[in-house]
């Protein structure tokens, strides 16, 4: 009878194979194939969480980094479930099988690091691969890029983009599907529709027939800028609505332009093409996005285009009392720090800019109207003529009525 030795550490890690003293006899040689079976793919499943774990503290963005990964895992995971699988005499179903496992565990880490990175122009195509039919690199705005694909129906999924991405269906008619955030979205796609999509976000899309659209790719520094231009307020952040299907004939002008201008590259094309770029950012910041605006700084002095606000509201209410929380509200400030920054760029106190204005406003109606002293009082914004009387006197070291007298014996010498 023969005996079948213990099972015993061959090194130290933790590969266990069968002593037997009759080894070459089939069954033996079956279950020591078992054994290795066994131990292979614990070690296949150990590399594999090694891996993993160095996958979480590698730094992001290297390149080099990303290629040893991927060889590490075709040379070290797959072999040795191959090896495995033949020690074992697995069938050939079977070892397909995890195979195909392997392959979709490979293709999860590549998805996942592609969410990880911000995709850009060029890389799409690689997840919406089209017919590409124009490109506007040739005008030179990488800021605001415009290229035509012609698809076929297709199901894909498109990481995140560095850059927002408008889709203008420019020919033929389909049923599309579309998930960015949530469920599904479902419309009826053709010439004259925009699709929206914002950056940063992953998204797939589904549809049935041929179409051919227009992309614009938007970066965020011009959309800022746009912002902050249009609305004269720093922006802190945009996103575009999530929009399927948005039907807007200014975009579609806008579409049609640009096309003609990039395909006839006409003198004075770029400055056509930079014309239609900034109305379409425009119109998509007023229609189609959410921005979220910096609280200004409370140091220094206003921007050019606040303080001109501010005066201009101060004139066309000059009649009433102003509030300081309306002043601070033009330029979307507190009050303290609309008082501060008032200061550094008047040289006063709002308080005290105002009833300036509200004397200097009385002085102009003392030299040419010759109503009573109590209607210029209103008209200025006092609240009657002993408060007129009182700061006109302050500002001006004479009363009303003196100024008037002084003014009308000036004009008589004159």
């Amino acid at each position: 009878m023969r005996t079948i030795a213990s099972i015993r550490p061959r090194d130290g890690l933790g590969h266990r194979f069968l002593l037997c003293p009759d080894s070459h006899t089939p069954i033996h040689r079956r279950r020591r194939a078992m054994v290795r079976c066994v131990n292979l793919a614990s070690a296949a499943g150990a590399v594999a969480e090694t891996l993993s774990r160095l996958q979480a503290v590698r730094p992001s963005g290297l390149d080099e980094t990303d290629n040893l990964w991927n060889a590490a895992v075709q040379s070290s995971h797959r072999p040795l479930v191959g090896l495995a699988n033949r020690e074992s005499g697995l069938s050939c179903a079977q070892t397909s099988g995890q195979e195909e496992a392997v392959n979709r565990a490979t293709d999860s880490r590549e998805e996942a690091r592609a969410m990880a990175q911000l995709i850009t122009v060029e890389e799409l195509p690689r997840y919406a691969p089209g017919e590409m039919k124009l490109d506007s690199a040739s005008i030179g705005r990488d800021d605001f890029r415009l290229r035509i694909f012609r698809y076929a129906p297709s199901d894909i999924w498109v990481p995140p983009s560095a850059n927002f991405l408008l889709v203008l269906y420019r020919d033929g008619v389909t049923s599309m599907n579309r998930r960015v955030t949530g469920a599904w979205k479902q419309d009826h796609v053709g010439r004259g529709v925009t699709s929206f999509l914002t950056r940063a976000e992953p998204s797939s899309w589904h549809w049935k027939n041929d179409i051919e659209v227009t992309h614009f790719y938007i970066s965020p520094a011009l959309m800022m800028k746009t912002a902050s231009d249009a609305f004269d307020r720093d922006a802190e952040s945009i996103e575009l609505h999530d929009l399927l299907k948005a039907e807007d004939p200014m975009l579609t002008w806008i579409n049609d332009q640009m096309v003609q201008e990039v395909a006839s590259g006409g003198p004075g094309g770029r400055l056509c093409y930079d014309a239609l770029a900034l109305q379409a950012s425009v119109h998509i910041l007023r229609k189609y996005a959410a921005i979220e605006f910096k609280m200004p700084c409370a140091q220094g002095r206003f921007r050019p285009a606040h303080a001109r606000l501010i005066e201009d509201y101060i004139e066309q209410n000059i009649f009433r009392n102003i509030t300081l929380e309306e002043l601070a509200n033009i330029c979307n400030c507190t009050p303290v720090q609309f008082a501060r920054k008032f200061r550094v760029h008047y040289g006063m106190r709002p308080h005290a800019y105002v009833l300036r204005r509200k004397v200097e406003h009385a002085c102009q109606h003392l030299r040419k109207d010759r109503v009573a002293l109590k209607e210029i009082a209103l008209l200025s914004g006092f609240a009657d003529q002993s408060h007129l009387n009182r700061v006109f006197r302050q500002h001006m070291n004479v009363t009303p009525a003196e100024y008037r007298r002084q003014v009308c014996e000036h004009t008589a010498q004159a």
